[in-house]
């Protein structure tokens, strides 16, 4: 009688998984946390922030999104979660991630592995084959990585389509061309990057192509707040800055510390990476 009390509520367990996404993101997804002191890093689970909420808010409300954003706000992280459980409860569903860098195609990949790795024994579904790069699920679920030089990123018809950082790709035109050819318009497509000037991905930004455009400020990560005030008086046009755009005074002490330190006084420096509009993050990209 026991068993199957347990197993009724395991079935129940993963039909609610199945279908409510952030239940199984909040409940089963395990990402890692760096400590704010030097003791390293661990394992927490993940709880989406405000950017990564309206990153997956587009995706809900149709299926096709451009997101331009601040470095270092969990987008690609937020993007996995959600194509990770598509894969996961979707048989025969296959997920496609193109990474500019092979560096970063690896540390994509490793999101994916540790969702994985990280579940309960009975929603650790059997896969057939895993490497570095790619992770198949015995009822034919596929989750690849691989980078916009490979021919892996042309061949095949994902369902999901992940283009990370794709404003940075070698050969952007013909690369960005001939990836989007082999994708059926069924598909479910992200492209997600942090500026880099004026090229392809700041004309696709300005086009109506049926992406929805989703642009994540600095201002929306509750981590980019200083407790201590600046020692000397920021200089008029950056008061101006922090009134125009309605900081907090720890947002304001956070932009200062970071474009005098992190910056080095830079401040075209600091809009790249740290943009609040869109024209802001192209411009000074370039």
């Amino acid at each position: 009688m026991k068993k199957e009390s347990q197993k009724s509520a395991i079935l129940s367990e993963l039909r609610r998984c199945k279908s409510d996404f952030w239940y199984f993101c909040d409940k089963y997804l395990l990402i890692v946390a760096k400590a704010e002191d030097e003791s390293g890093s661990y394992l927490v689970k993940l709880k989406a922030n405000r950017a990564q909420k309206h990153i997956i808010g587009s995706l809900v409300r149709g299926n096709r999104a451009y997101v331009l954003k601040a470095r270092k706000l969990g987008a690609s992280t937020i993007v996995a979660a959600y194509f990770f459980w598509r894969a996961l409860f979707t048989p025969h569903f296959k997920v496609l991630v193109v990474a500019h860098k092979r560096v970063a195609a690896k540390e994509i990949f490793q999101i994916y592995s540790r969702f994985y790795g990280n579940l309960p024994s009975w929603l650790k579904f059997s896969t057939e084959a895993a490497s570095t790069e790619m992770l198949r699920f015995r009822h034919g679920g596929v989750i690849q990585c691989t980078t916009s030089s490979s021919d892996d990123a042309r061949g095949g018809t994902p369902h999901a389509l992940h283009l990370s950082e794709f404003a940075h790709y070698g050969d952007l035109n013909n690369t960005f061309a001939s990836i989007m050819n082999s994708v059926p318009d069924s598909a479910t497509v992200v492209r997600e990057t942090t500026a880099n000037g004026l090229n392809l991905a700041h004309k696709l930004w300005l086009e109506d192509d049926g992406f929805e455009k989703v642009f994540v400020p600095w201002t929306w990560d509750t981590h980019y707040v200083a407790d201590e005030k600046p020692r000397s008086k920021p200089p008029a046009w950056f008061r101006k800055y922090c009134r125009d755009h309605k900081l907090s005074r720890g947002q304001r002490w956070w932009a200062y510390k970071n474009w005098k330190e992190k910056q080095g006084g830079n401040w075209d420096l600091f809009n790249q990476e740290n943009p609040i509009n869109p024209e802001v993050a192209f411009i000074t990209s370039g």
